[in-house]
């Protein structure tokens, strides 16, 4: 069964960035657009179907290599200039796929391993990573052009980090109680107050993701991470 369902989820995860990479070539979608796409999606879509694995903590031996498929996929993508590198990049330089792009699958296959149903910790990286900096970066080139934070980040904008925190924060919360429904995860709190404690992790990595220390999806996740270990376990 679990075989089963890594090929079967293996297979749309694959169709997925077909179907934005053949867009982007197509030129329906920017290149920036569809990356961003990418990254909101990516891990949610994987996430959503962990129920269909076993409900057993060795079944993410089984998962995990979905990730790493993809890992390996973007590598060769990189080695062979694949038309992959224009869907998942902003330039289209291979070289910018080993940073953002790269460490992303990283951080989902880490939290697979590392975290997987225990609790809501690693689940929460994952979310806010993806719903969080995918939408902060699409909303802000279309509406936050006149708001930048000037004196603080003035590459980007209250209107991006509303939709990080409020998208991050819904996405999240949908996320979760999709897993709760379907029996997949135990929730640590009652609804009300989990949902009041997401929202507020979500904020505080808006926050990080406007600081220019290291790459967003490593500050962020990390910082998710760090909060749900405190508050959500």
């Amino acid at each position: 069964q679990d075989l089963g369902t890594s090929i079967f989820v293996l297979s749309l995860s694959l169709t997925f960035v077909k179907s934005i990479t053949y867009l982007a070539k197509r030129g329906f979608m920017e290149p920036r657009d569809s990356r961003k796409a990418i990254h909101t999606l990516s891990a949610p879509i994987y996430i959503t179907f962990w129920p269909l694995f076993s409900h057993v903590p060795e079944v993410k031996y089984f998962a995990a290599p979905i990730i790493l498929f993809s890992i390996i996929n973007l590598l060769l993508a990189v080695r062979e200039k694949g038309e992959l590198i224009n869907a998942v990049s902003r330039s289209g330089e291979a070289s910018e796929v080993l940073k953002g792009p790269l460490i992303y699958m990283l951080v989902v296959f880490a939290c697979t391993l590392g975290y997987w149903t225990k609790n809501l910790v690693g689940i929460m990286a994952m979310t806010v990573m993806s719903f969080g900096d995918g939408l902060a970066d699409i909303v802000g080139r279309r509406m936050g052009k006149t708001n930048k934070w000037l004196f603080f980040s003035p590459e980007k904008s209250v209107a991006g980090s509303l939709a990080f925190w409020v998208g991050s924060s819904l996405g999240s919360i949908a996320i979760i109680v999709w897993l709760h429904f379907m029996g997949t995860v135990v929730l640590p709190l009652d609804m009300a107050t989990l949902a009041a404690r997401i929202v507020l992790i979500c904020f505080t990595c808006a926050v990080v993701e406007l600081l220019p220390i290291i790459d967003d999806n490593l500050s962020v996740p990390f910082a998710a991470v760090v909060l749900s270990s405190l508050f959500l376990v």
